[in-house]
């Protein structure tokens, strides 16, 4: 078994979450990209060009960016685009021009570079026997992982297959007693939830779904 290094390790501690191990370093990367844009690069000059030759982020990251509530380092990104495009217009004298193509997002880019990375550390060590233990106490991949897992990676042992399709068989179990639980009628006993069983319903959509966002980094 290969040596290993911080990839590895960093999937075997989000394993310890109740959440797909993918999703939750995914998030964690644009999370950490935001940081550190807004308190060390949002005056970086490479940055900033390239900001403006992408147009920014996509949509969806451009709401997320909103939702640090950095106003300064909005309004600097953003008046760059604001001077490109009036010049842009200016350039085609007031006439229809064809529908500019938006650049790829460098958050999206990102993120599916995490994606391949993790994906692969985790195929790299699912014969490493404490990896395997480890993997077995987690939740597993949410389905849209699961299915690039299995699309990227023939060879995967039964094991593997066994625990994620029965996480699933779980949750469907636990969304209808969930239903079943709000069907209230008089003739049958109250169904009791703990809070977990409660919130079944957001569980659901990050299964699968995967995270919000994750159209974004689709390999299909």
């Amino acid at each position: 078994m290969k040596e290993k290094h911080l990839p590895y390790f960093a999937v075997e501690k989000a394993l310890e979450y109740n959440d797909c191990p993918v999703c939750f370093l995914i998030v964690k990367s644009i999370e950490s990209y935001f940081d550190s844009l807004l308190y060390e690069n949002i005056n970086d000059i490479s940055f900033r060009t390239r900001f403006r030759k992408q147009k920014g982020f996509c949509n969806f990251h451009s709401y997320k960016f909103l939702n640090y509530n950095d106003s300064l380092a909005v309004a600097l990104t953003y008046k760059d685009l604001l001077i490109q495009n009036i010049n842009r217009y200016n350039k085609i004298n007031n006439r229809f021009s064809k529908k500019t193509k938006q650049k790829k997002c460098m958050i999206c880019d990102m993120a599916k570079d995490s994606e391949k990375r993790y994906l692969s550390e985790i195929y790299a060590y699912l014969e490493d026997e404490d990896f395997k233990n480890k993997f077995l106490k987690s939740k597993g991949l949410c389905m849209p992982h699961y299915d690039l897992f299995i699309k990227n990676y023939k060879s995967v042992p039964k094991w593997f297959h066994d625990f994620n399709k029965s996480n699933y068989r779980i949750l469907l179990q636990q969304t209808e007693t969930f239903i079943e639980s709000l069907n209230f009628d008089e003739s049958k006993k109250a169904i009791v939830l703990t809070n977990e069983e409660k919130a079944i319903w957001k569980k659901i959509v990050k299964t699968v779904s995967g995270y919000e966002g994750m159209q974004l980094y689709d390999h299909g």
